[in-house]
């Protein structure tokens, strides 16, 4: 009597490898899919945070800004809030600087909005006149066509100052197109609105 062999054939054998190959490249192909998909994610997840700190720092700087004209470098009156020209999306002096170091300074600040190269960038400077080195913050890259707008007494204006009887507007509207969000328009009060 002849006894069975325990064992598994070349046939056998060769199924079972074809097998874990199939499955090995399968993990191999939804491991990368998953990276892939974390990268996206992240990089979305970083596009809407700068979108929505530049609405929360425009939103601030608006709802503070107060009508405090500044001494320009050359000696003369320049205007509290203004914008709409160049390069300059806007500037003004806000209110709300907080010091709680308690040194000997102003609590109001001057704060200029810039587009440059489809950037936008917002500037403090350590001084009212708009002397000194500022401290720049990159808020939003790959800005495009961006526009701002004054409304005042239900007008609205491309450029600020538009009369000198009103330093400043009621609201500001900002358009602008990004590759992620697509063209957005957002409106915000100018130090509470109008009274």
């Amino acid at each position: 009597m002849r006894r069975a062999r325990s064992g598994f054939t070349l046939v056998e054998t060769l199924v079972a490898l074809a097998i874990f190959g199939l499955l090995a490249v399968a993990g191999v192909a939804l491991l990368n899919l998953s990276l892939t998909n974390r990268e996206v994610v992240r990089a979305a997840t970083e596009a809407g945070a700068d979108f929505q700190r530049l609405r929360q720092l425009l939103r601030a700087d608006l709802g503070q800004a107060v009508d405090r004209p500044v001494i320009g470098s050359g000696g003369g009156a320049g205007p509290a809030f203004a914008g709409g020209q160049g390069e300059v999306l806007l500037q003004l002096t806000r209110a709300g600087w907080s010091n709680p170091e308690g040194r000997p300074r102003a609590s109001l600040q001057r704060v200029v909005w810039v587009v440059i190269d489809d950037r936008i960038e917002r500037r403090v400077y350590p001084d009212l006149t708009g002397a000194g080195t500022p401290l720049t913050q990159t808020l939003l890259e790959d800005a495009r066509e961006v526009r701002i707008a004054f409304v005042a007494s239900g007008r609205t204006f491309a450029a600020w100052p538009a009369e000198a009887t009103q330093p400043l507007p009621d609201a500001v509207t900002l358009e602008l197109t990004a590759p992620r969000f697509g063209r957005t328009t957002q409106w915000f009060l100018v130090g509470g609105g109008p009274g």
